[in-house]
């Protein structure tokens, strides 16, 4: 039976292993320019256990007994970004990622369905999700859990 809960400061080591699949994943498949090292780096794994300890983060893992599949990061942003906004502050799902075979299982719809619990209990209301743009998957899997298109991102690389 897979278990979602808070993530504690002894699931860093797996959740750094998670987020580094994640960019080689995105590395190859979306793009190249991914730092894949930075999860164990001191800016990477400080942003981990940021997300760890603030209250303005909500960090989640998903269990299969006591392995940890999947997690899931987001933070609140209530000011600077958010003035223009009614909404009393964006909570931003910043990263996500369910090994290969745990998905199309719900477990990642799980994680969103508490991290909106989380986020309501902060007063939050709205969530919102950059998914990469090549990534169509990842923008089939965030409409059919509720989020809708608000804006474009565009990049250009020099």
């Amino acid at each position: 039976m897979i278990k979602i809960r808070l993530a504690q400061s002894s699931d860093l080591q797996a959740i750094q292993e998670l987020n580094h699949q994640l960019f080689l994943y995105e590395e190859e498949y979306f793009d190249s320019s991914y730092n894949t090292s930075w999860p164990y780096s001191k800016i990477g794994e400080k942003y981990f256990k940021d997300s760890l300890n603030s209250n303005l983060a909500c960090t989640l893992v998903a269990l299969d007994n006591e392995k940890i599949i999947a997690y899931l990061i987001a933070w609140i942003y209530r000011k600077r970004f958010t003035q223009h906004r009614k909404c009393g502050g964006i909570a931003e799902i910043e990263n996500i990622f369910v090994l290969s075979e745990y998905r199309g299982k719900n477990v990642g719809s799980n994680l969103i369905k508490e991290f909106e619990v989380w986020a309501k209990s902060k007063k939050v209301k709205l969530l919102k999700v950059v998914p990469l743009f090549k990534n169509t998957k990842a923008q089939n899997f965030y409409h059919q859990n509720g989020f809708e298109e608000h804006e474009l991102v565009l990049e250009k690389k020099l």
